[in-house]
């Protein structure tokens, strides 16, 4: 029997707060394995606060980011919450392993 690296993956135990410490940046989406100039979402950096303080990039499919640059006082980093964060594992170029992440919203928290 073989282990399943996903299996290995469970998002949940990385909790669903975390702090936004960047403005959010756009990604494209690819076609076809071709980049493309359409905005696919956006991509946010967040330190888990919650469980293990690491630092991750986050990908949320999105028309518009949900947090604003404007949000961004005095470089001081936004509470919020990550709805159904997940993770995958993929393999480099340089054959090492590689995790992304992504949620289905992330929104400051209240």
């Amino acid at each position: 029997m073989s282990i399943n690296v996903r299996d290995l993956l469970d998002a949940s135990k990385l909790g669903k707060k975390g702090l936004v410490v960047e403005a959010p940046e756009p990604y494209t989406k690819y076609e076809n394995g071709e980049k493309t100039d359409e905005i696919a979402g956006y991509r946010y950096q967040v330190i888990l606060s919650a469980s293990t303080w690491d630092k991750i990039s986050i990908k949320v499919e999105e028309s518009s980011p949900s947090i604003k640059k404007e949000q961004f006082q005095n470089d001081n980093p936004i509470p919020v919450i990550m709805e159904d964060l997940s993770a995958n594992a993929y393999v480099t170029r340089d054959r090492r392993v590689g995790l992304s992440f992504k949620a289905n919203s992330i929104h400051p928290e209240k």
